[in-house]
């Protein structure tokens, strides 16, 4: 049984004639009369009884009409709902960040909301690895990973490169240098994100300070970027991060002695670290278009 069948009946149990159920439903009239004999047929009742002056229900023709309204009203409401739903879905953005690149984000997603007053963001803190599993768990819409990064079954589409910048304690010695090569920062603290949640920058630092002919001497390891610079402000050592965190230099704090604000400094010879925008092969996103032309823009204030 077909939906295109109760519509077809209804529309004879109502005009009670086959010529005008055919004119209203835009067909003619022996594909019609082929449709309810079929219905007929599969349900093993007679649903009209037919002479050539009129057509009327039967009982059990009664009883069916009444009960194949409901189907089609109930019908129609679930598409009503799945469309309302659809649009829903498309109005609503989960987007994903690395504690490194939250503050680039956030103003990416703010200049979107101005574009689209109505699109509502949920934001996940999520270290690059576990943002390609919530990708693939359909727990976030978009990712903003740090790559290379595995991501099998995902689209990665680069968003800009940017080298690393070392951030130090306004008061620090090495303040006053503008550009400060790595050599210097061998007998510097260290301060950087867990190996779990980076392992390639982690991997990546460790290299270039054994190039540099030294050994990593981290010795604080901090799941967050703002607590990071609290630290290094409060001269407790000297984190190397990506040129966007220059966006969340810290003046002195007027309040603290202790604190001494936070200053950024060129990395000689840094090496550039990528950032792509990651979404699932199947996700339809209509503002992604939005996304990219907004993180390009905003990405030459910093890279």
């Amino acid at each position: 049984m077909e939906l295109r069948q109760l519509r077809y009946f209804l529309a004879v149990a109502e005009e009670l004639h086959f010529g005008r159920a055919a004119r209203r439903l835009h067909i003619s009239q022996p594909p019609l009369s082929a449709q309810i004999r079929q219905l007929e047929e599969e349900m093993r009742l007679t649903l009209f009884y037919r002479t050539k002056r009129k057509v009327e229900l039967t009982e059990a023709g009664r009883v069916f009409a009444r009960e194949a309204r409901v189907i089609l009203q109930q019908v129609e409401q679930a598409a009503g709902l799945a469309s309302e739903a659809n649009r829903s879905k498309q109005s609503r953005l989960v987007v994903g960040c690395s504690p490194a690149n939250s503050e680039v984000v956030v103003r990416i997603l703010g200049e979107l909301k101005q574009r689209d007053p109505a699109l509502e963001l949920t934001v996940k803190s999520l270290p690059s690895p576990q943002q390609i599993d919530a990708l693939r768990n359909s727990q976030i819409d978009l990712g903003f990973i740090t790559v290379p990064a595995p991501h099998e079954g995902l689209i990665v589409e680069p968003l800009w490169k940017e080298p690393l910048v070392v951030a130090l304690p306004r008061r620090h010695a090495l303040a006053a240098r503008r550009r400060i090569a790595l050599r210097a920062l061998e007998r510097e603290t260290l301060i950087l994100f867990p190996l779990y949640m980076s392992p390639g920058r982690y991997e990546s630092i460790a290299d270039m300070c054994r190039k540099a002919g030294f050994s990593l001497n981290a010795v604080h390891e901090v799941d967050n970027i703002h607590t990071m610079l609290e630290m290094v402000s409060a001269g407790l050592g000297i984190a190397l991060l990506r040129a966007s965190a220059r966006l969340l230099e810290r003046p002195m704090h007027p309040t603290s002695p202790h604190a001494s604000g936070t200053v950024f400094r060129e990395l000689q010879h840094s090496p550039l670290v990528e950032t792509a925008l990651a979404h699932r092969l199947d996700s339809k996103i209509t503002a992604l278009p939005a996304i990219t032309t907004i993180a390009r823009t905003l990405a030459t204030q910093f890279a």
